[in-house]
């Protein structure tokens, strides 16, 4: 929910003249603030979590008007515009929910979590294509410390969705579906505030690149598919990572899923992609995963699928690597 992150906090741009603050606050994000508590105020019947489904579904709608007008060649978006506020908001936050997991698991150092030993051990045995829906670039931090890969590089490496890692082997392909605070607009508008009355024009053309990480600077079109999408990016209403994670998923000989649940709004699009699977299937999670979407459409598929408990089992991965491909 939006007043949810409240141990999450606003890191300032260089040049900024805001504060550290709380990243949900009226202050940062006015226009989003007042449409988000007057939708509220009218939905008072819904609980937290449905509320903000609901109000997240809304922001798509918005969205969604604005790709009927790119189908005639043009869509325009001003940075007043709740959604566009949504998505500033969603940058700034996984920004800074970003820099908290670096530096929790780098207090704790990264030999007391099982995930790196494992990636490393894959990266070792195997070619990895890494397909991510996290806005955050946690995964690519570790596979950067881990396996001896670089961060993403700076240039259009493969049309806006995709970046690659460097390493002593071949390259590590990182897909987000769903966008990342790693992708930079390239629309020729430069924005330092999103509270800045602009409008950008012809949005729907934008290319995207993957920049120096950590990002340092806003971008001016977030690339963010927003919950309660229809399925799309703003900036590219087909994006070619699509059929990318589908080609990925259609030839691996081992699939590992984790974390992923399908729930709505994303149930159609994990579904499509988990028809195009025909490897074996490790799918990593706790008890409640057993029974959730991605666990019913895996079975259903008839596949050899194999639950590992994320509290657990993760560490055996590597070897079940070896017996099941």
């Amino acid at each position: 929910m939006l007043s949810m992150p409240d141990h999450i906090t606003y890191l300032p741009f260089p040049g900024d003249d805001l504060v550290p603050q709380p990243i949900w606050s009226q202050p940062l994000f006015p226009v989003l603030w007042d449409v988000y508590h007057e939708f509220r105020s009218d939905s008072c019947s819904l609980d937290e979590r449905q509320l903000f489904s609901e109000f997240c579904s809304s922001m798509a709608e918005f969205e969604r008007e604005l790709w009927k007008q790119g189908q005639i060649g043009k869509a325009d978006v001003c940075t007043q515009s709740p959604g566009y506020q949504f998505r500033a908001y969603l940058f700034c936050l996984f920004r800074g929910y970003d820099q908290l997991l670096c530096n929790t698991v780098a207090q704790k150092g990264y030999g007391s979590w099982c995930w790196p030993s494992v990636l490393k051990s894959l990266y070792e045995a195997a070619n990895i294509i890494v397909v991510s829906f996290n806005y955050e670039c946690f995964c690519e931090n570790i596979l950067g410390t881990e396996c001896r890969n670089l961060l993403p590089a700076t240039e259009n490496l493969c049309h806006h969705v995709k970046s690659t890692f460097a390493g002593t082997k071949q390259p590590i392909l990182m897909l987000k579906p769903h966008g990342s605070i790693s992708h930079c607009s390239l629309s020729g508008f430069k924005i330092q505030n999103w509270r800045a009355v602009t409008a950008i024009t012809n949005c729907m053309s934008t290319p995207f690149v993957c920049h120096k990480y950590p990002p340092t600077t806003f971008p001016a079109i977030p690339d963010l598919v927003p919950p309660g999408h229809a399925g799309s990016h703003l900036a590219n209403p087909d994006p070619e990572v699509r059929t990318s994670v589908n080609d990925a998923v259609a030839s691996c000989d081992l699939l590992i899923v984790c974390g992923l649940s399908g729930n709505e709004p994303d149930t159609a699009e994990i579904k499509d992609y988990l028809h195009y699977c025909r490897s074996p299937v490790v799918h990593v999670g706790i008890e409640a995963d057993r029974t959730s979407p991605v666990a019913r459409m895996l079975q259903n598929n008839s596949r050899e699928v194999v639950f590992c408990d994320a509290l657990s089992e993760v560490p055996f991965i590597p070897a079940w690597l070896t017996s099941m491909t």
